[in-house]
C-alpha cells in the first residue's frame, strides 16, 4: 500500500469549504481517507498597528492507495 498526505489549510471564511472539500474528496474516494490531524489556531496579519487577527484551519488526511 502506499499512502498520499494531503494538506488543505483554509483561513477566515474559507474554513468552511476546505472542511466540505475534504468530504467530497472521502466520499468520491470510496471512504480511503483519513483524516490524520486537524489543527485550528489563530494568525495575526498586517502591518504593524494595524494587525487583525484571523482563525485558521489545517486538516491533514491520508489517501490510502493500492
Amino acid at each position: 500500500k502506499r499512502v498520499k498526505t494531503i494538506r488543505v489549510k483554509a483561513r477566515g471564511s474559507s474554513i468552511s469549504k476546505a472542511a466540505q472539500v475534504c468530504e467530497i474528496v472521502k466520499r468520491l474516494t470510496g471512504g480511503k481517507i483519513k483524516y490524520e490531524e486537524i489543527q485550528l489556531y489563530s494568525e495575526e496579519i498586517g502591518e504593524p498597528g494595524e494587525e487583525k487577527t484571523i482563525p485558521v484551519i489545517e486538516i491533514i488526511i491520508l489517501h490510502m492507495e493500492e
